[in-house]
């Protein structure tokens, strides 16, 4: 036996629910258009790429591997292990760089509009 009785929900309640779920996304309110935020958009866009690509490449970097070839003169030196370890470096050192621009640029995303 339940402690609480039932909550009787009219037609009028019904109504409104269903209202309120079918509501159109426009009837939020909207800021002030910035046409200029897409100077700003671009950046992050190639940044995040760029981001992506790299953590990647990194993360596969062992399967481009050629065992075939002299790999005493590559980054490294000539074990996979080696050139893994520099590559992941240069590749952090540079993710670091660009999550470090992209953090001032998404703030200016961020901002309100109102």
């Amino acid at each position: 036996m339940s402690k609480f009785p039932p909550i009787p929900l009219g037609r009028a309640d019904w109504a409104r629910a269903w209202r309120g779920l079918a509501a159109p996304v426009t009837a939020v309110a909207r800021g002030r258009r910035r046409p200029l935020r897409l100077l700003v958009s671009v950046p992050v866009f190639l940044l995040s790429l760029l981001v992506w690509y790299l953590v990647a490449r990194v993360a596969t970097y062992g399967l481009f591997w050629n065992a075939d070839t002299d790999h005493a003169e590559s980054w490294g030196g000539p074990t996979l292990a080696g050139a893994w370890l520099v590559h992941a470096l240069i590749g952090l050192a540079l993710v670091l760089a660009a999550l470090g621009l992209l953090r001032p640029l998404s703030r200016v995303l961020a901002r309100p509009t109102t």
